[in-house]
């Protein structure tokens, strides 16, 4: 069955719509999701920079060791590139859990050993890589 130009101009209106109203949900999202980041950058030691700009904050991450390479964030920004920095947070978070896994491990195991083999390991923990 072939669309109408009336049923072609709805849909085309109900789409402009939907897309208006899911730029304003990201829109309104927009300064909690801002304001999670920074807190949580500032909990996993990224360094980041708030300065007020005319449009509102902006938020600056420059650490190269974590990811970021001065990835700047504000009200004008679109959603995948804050859904980038999102991403590279929470992989920092994750990464940080999994080493303190491994540390409990290790802790766990090296906890069984013997006073001597405690010892053996002390001291020859480089050369065992």
């Amino acid at each position: 069955m072939k669309e109408t130009k009336e049923q072609r101009k709805m849909r085309m209106c109900a789409k402009a719509v939907e897309t208006k109203v899911a730029e304003e949900l990201y829109k309104a999202s927009l300064p909690k999701r801002m304001m999670d980041a920074h807190a949580l950058a500032q909990k996993l030691y990224v360094n980041v920079s708030l300065k007020l700009g005319n449009n509102g904050p902006i938020l600056t991450f420059h650490d190269e060791n974590k990811g970021f390479y001065e990835t700047k964030i504000n009200y004008d920004t679109e959603e995948w590139e804050i859904d980038i920095v999102e991403r590279n947070l929470n992989e920092i978070v994750a990464a940080n859990d999994a080493a303190a896994l491994r540390y409990q491990i290790a802790k766990a195991v090296f906890d069984t050993l013997t006073l001597e083999q405690k010892d053996a390991i002390k001291e020859h923990i480089y050369t065992l890589r």
